[in-house]
């Protein structure tokens, strides 16, 4: 395998718009050896954030390029909006969890789900300050403020786990925060818990006086994340192929070498504690696949996201947007 050019300095390219232009060309050529011609132009939508470091590394450290592909990075504020730029064409290629791609569902955008690249465990959960300091089982929680932003993914994370303890929301005094706001009012103590994903929850738990965790999330919802294709890449088998392979060649060097993930970590992320860095990082494992869990996720997400009068789309909406087929015939023709 090719080893990466440029991953030490990973410079934040500008938003822009190349869209997927085919043209004719050579196979890709193995690692080692001098870059192929280019077969398609493609652009990677991203975001600052630890899950999208994949894609970071497949456009510096020239793992698409050796596939053939000439590819450009766009930064967008989040990755919701790196996922809505693929709807709209600005971006061919990105990475998404279930409950922002089923968002999506029978909004007829042609996206595509193609395989899952990460997961995250202990990823979410429910920190509490100094007024939780007494909760230790799950009754305690009747009438404890928490706080979460209604109808996104730590809302179902909070509803999964009072569900899997036999209980519901109107157990806690539940209060709709948006994500931005919560640690803050958090730390002033407007409500005793706060649901949020990292790195919001080791920043809470370094920098808040008394704070912990309340609720894990390890044992409620699980996070995973999604490659998600445009229109026109989902449209082409065999360049989508050669992005399948560009990105588990790409996962394989990232597990192969974590003092990099890291590093772009906290270059993504701004935070300057490399111990912190590394805890936060240490939840996330990496691998392209596309199992029933996965399947399971999306279709999970998108029955909470519609009992919640959120999304219209249905469970064959859903579907239609995954290519479980395609994907487990790329990883036969790979192995």
């Amino acid at each position: 395998m090719k080893s990466p050019a440029r991953l030490s300095v990973l410079v934040p390219v500008l938003a822009g718009s190349l869209l997927l232009t085919a043209c004719a060309g050579s196979s890709a050529s193995d690692g080692g050896d001098p870059a192929p011609e280019t077969v398609a132009t493609i652009n990677v939508g991203v975001a600052p954030d630890f899950f999208f470091s994949h894609l970071y590394f497949a456009v510096e450290g020239g793992f698409l390029e050796d596939q053939g592909i000439d590819a450009t990075l766009t930064e967008f504020a989040s990755g919701q909006e790196a996922t809505e730029a693929v709807t709209t064409g600005q971006a061919d290629l990105t990475g998404s969890t279930a409950t922002t791609v089923v968002n999506l569902a029978g909004r007829d955008t042609g996206v595509q789900v193609l395989g899952s690249y990460s997961e995250g465990n202990g990823w979410y959960a429910v920190v509490g300050n100094e007024q939780a300091a007494g909760v230790t089982s799950i009754d305690d929680l009747d009438g404890v403020a928490v706080a979460a932003q209604f109808g996104n993914a730590i809302d179902m994370v909070v509803r999964t786990f009072l569900a899997n303890h036999d209980a519901g929301v109107e157990l806690i005094d539940y209060r709709d925060v948006k994500s931005p706001q919560l640690m803050s009012g958090l730390a002033r103590g407007d409500y005793a818990a706060a649901a949020m994903w990292e790195p919001n929850v080791s920043t809470a738990l370094a920098n808040i006086e008394g704070a912990s965790i309340v609720l894990d999330s390890d044992e409620a919802v699980p996070v995973r994340g999604y490659n998600i294709f445009g229109e026109e890449l989902a449209g082409d088998p065999e360049l989508r192929e050669r992005v399948l392979t560009a990105l588990d060649n790409t996962i394989e060097w990232m597990n192969e070498n974590p003092d990099e993930v890291v590093a772009l970590a906290m270059e993504n992320s701004g935070i300057e504690d490399e111990e912190l860095a590394s805890s936060i990082q240490a939840k996330l494992t990496y691998s392209l696949d596309f199992t029933q869990e996965n399947v399971d996720e999306l279709s999970n997400a998108a029955a909470f996201f519609r009992e919640q009068g959120l999304i219209e789309g249905t469970e064959e909406d859903v579907v239609a947007m995954y290519d479980l087929e395609g994907f487990e015939a790329w990883k036969s023709s790979a192995e």
